[in-house]
């Protein structure tokens, strides 16, 4: 029994050295949006050219991403989940589902280091505007193949206006 423990620890602990600090989810869930040149990362983050770039190479190294070069003078790279980036869709859409529940409308605005930020810039400008993430469904259609809004969104509203009472 402890060594199982044990186990499943271990597992959490490498996935969360991959994974764990406060930018590479939010890198992952621009490629996956299909932002992947340098400057328009750098633009969407809002991240430092050198945090950026030791960033992408911590996780080219890691395998979750790759680097494909698209010119060659000026050598130019787009950024590309791997297969393994891509395993982590399923925790970019949890992770999805827990601020459109939890989140307060106007921290999901406000802080840009968060993975809600990333959310609010992609909903319609209205939403943003009137700080509504339960308005803001591209993520998740992105994430799930285009089948729709999520499916525990009017619950997790209702769960947000209660909070908000």
């Amino acid at each position: 029994m402890t060594r199982d423990r044990t186990r499943r620890a271990a597992q959490i602990a490498y996935a969360l050295s991959v994974v764990g600090d406060r930018w590479t989810l939010l890198l992952l869930c621009e490629l996956r949006l299909g932002v992947q040149r340098f400057e328009e990362i750098r633009s969407h983050t809002g991240m430092s050219s050198h945090l950026l770039r030791n960033r992408l190479r911590r996780m080219e190294a890691d395998g979750v991403i790759e680097r494909r070069q698209y010119h060659a003078r000026p050598p130019r790279y787009a950024y590309v989940a791997t297969a393994m980036g891509q395993d982590l869709d399923m925790v970019l859409l949890a992770l999805h589902r827990w601020g459109r529940k939890w989140g307060e409308p106007v921290a999901l605005q406000a802080d840009a280091h968060t993975y809600a930020w990333v959310l609010a810039r992609h909903c319609p400008a209205p939403a943003r505007q009137a700080a509504a993430p339960e308005a803001c469904d591209r993520l998740w259609q992105e994430l799930d193949g285009g089948a729709g809004q999520d499916p525990g969104a009017t619950e997790q509203s209702a769960s947000l206006d209660d909070r908000r009472s």
